[in-house]
């Protein structure tokens, strides 16, 4: 049995000069080093002031502006920053209309200049093309555009659709080769596909590690069904941020960035220990925390240790604190 997750590489194939002159965001691991190094060059008297991100979703705008707040002071002249964003096909166009203006008025405050319509085509020493002539100056181009799959994937004779991912079925198998599975934003399910978003490919982890163990013991492969009404929560770099979700629903302010944070967590150390999510409901308490922890207390949102050891309230009445289960909580049992 082999598992691949090998994540995915920049696109950069639709912009001349962007491998040379470009600084891609993806891979992450390639991308830090440089990005720190672009941090300590515009440090210093005569480093960058002008960076471009090329990308108008959600990775361009959170870039955007935690850049802004990153670089403001930074001078120790106080020359101020410029932060351009260039967005081809709108800003985040994936999310509701009330997002996309909590967006817009978030970097219009901060400071970021937004390029609607830029189609970037060129990337050079001196700046970028848009498709259309216009030219922006800039000393350092960041871009977060589409990525592709890795190359190699091509060469592994595994069946992949044409834009180079894995194809799989719903138990994250390929579709050719059971024995093979394939997660994260390497791999598409055919039969159902979903956007490159990190929210799918974490909560792929739970299922993959049930799928394993059911393989191992000789069992049937359970169907993984993503959440497509998913929330999605942008960091506007002044420890605020916007959520938003469906088609109507978007809110702002600091309380968002501290429940999204909080509830971020959450996820993530459920999705580590192998436990399945359960679906947002009435009867899931926080997001993110599987009944078995808020009975035991999540060490993130403490809702067990709140609301008593059975973790909600039943019929209006208080729950029961019971001794061992106090003595439970506070040594962490799970």
């Amino acid at each position: 049995t082999l598992s691949l997750n090998v994540g995915i590489t920049p696109d950069l194939s639709g912009i001349a000069g962007a491998e040379q002159h470009g600084i891609p965001v993806k891979p992450i691991s390639s991308f830090i080093a440089r990005l720190d190094a672009l941090l300590e060059a515009a440090a210093r008297a005569g480093g960058p002031r002008r960076i471009v991100l090329v990308g108008g979703g959600a990775a361009g705008v959170e870039l955007a502006l935690a850049l802004k707040a990153r670089l403001t002071g930074l001078d120790p002249k106080g020359r101020p920053f410029w932060i351009g964003l260039a967005a081809s096909n709108g800003l985040v166009a994936t999310l509701n209309d009330g997002v996309r203006r909590r967006a817009r008025a978030a970097l219009a405050r901060h400071g970021v200049t937004l390029l609607d319509d830029f189609r970037v085509v060129e990337i050079n020493a001196q700046g970028l093309r848009a498709q259309d002539k216009r030219f922006v100056t800039a000393d350092a181009v960041l871009v977060s555009t589409a990525a592709r799959a890795p190359s190699w994937l091509a060469t592994t004779g595994l069946p992949t659709d044409r834009h180079g991912f894995v194809q799989t079925t719903r138990s994250l198998t390929c579709i050719d080769d059971p024995a093979v599975f394939a997660v994260g934003d390497c791999a598409t399910v055919a039969e159902d596909p979903t956007p490159k978003a990190g929210v799918f490919a974490v909560r792929q982890g739970a299922a993959l590690t049930a799928n394993l163990r059911h393989r191992a013991r000789g069992e049937a492969l359970a169907p993984h069904r993503p959440d497509r009404n998913y929330l999605t929560i942008l960091m506007t770099g002044d420890g605020s941020a916007i959520a938003g979700r469906g088609g109507w629903f978007a809110v702002e302010g600091r309380w968002v960035w501290r429940k999204g944070a909080t509830a971020g967590l959450c996820v993530t150390t459920a999705a580590r220990r192998g436990r399945v999510l359960p679906p947002p409901g009435r009867r899931s308490g926080r997001r993110g925390c599987t009944r078995s922890r808020r009975r035991a207390g999540c060490p993130r949102c403490r809702t067990g240790r709140r609301r008593g050891w059975r973790g909600r309230r039943r019929r209006g009445r208080p729950a029961r604190r019971r001794p061992w289960a106090r003595s439970w909580l506070r040594a962490g049992g799970s």
